[in-house]
């Protein structure tokens, strides 16, 4: 078994690192299923985040368009330190405002907090430049580059 840390996390507050509060960038992205059925569902980027993951709530709505999981040895640690067994791994084609990159990720229980976590490696694959100033995000890839805007 592989235990992964699901977060990064910096444990001084935003006041000791003179952050403004800033919101959530959440984005509609595209899976596309083997058959070529296209599951739209909101992401949520976050740079803090070291694996993708769909909830299970979201997966259990869509798995008659995505097709089967793969099998997954993968166990997360959460923020609050608890530890959590993946349920499986997808793997295909996702997609943001048409620029596609071949991805996976894992299926757990969010607890309701997100549909979907779009963390560390999907945004290093889409090549994913944050502005935080102007809350937007620039991604690149097979169908070529383009400008997301928060859509919170």
């Amino acid at each position: 078994s592989i235990i992964i840390d699901l977060y990064a996390m910096d444990i001084r507050s935003d006041e000791e690192r003179n952050i403004r509060a800033t919101k959530p960038f959440i984005h509609q992205i595209r899976l596309h299923g083997p058959q070529g059925e296209v599951v739209r569902v909101w992401a949520l980027f976050d740079e803090g985040a070291m694996r993708e993951a769909m909830s299970t709530t979201a997966f259990e709505k869509a798995k008659h368009r995505l097709g089967q999981m793969l099998p997954s040895e993968i166990f997360l640690r959460m923020a609050d330190g608890s530890i959590v067994k993946s349920l499986g791994t997808w793997e295909g084609e996702i997609e943001v405002e048409g620029v596609r990159v071949y991805g996976s990720f894992e299926i757990f229980d969010s607890r309701g907090n997100w549909d979907f976590l779009f963390s560390k490696r999907l945004l290093t694959a889409f090549k994913a430049v944050h502005d935080y100033g102007e809350d937007k995000v620039t991604v690149q890839g097979t169908g070529g580059l383009t400008v997301l805007r928060n859509q919170i």
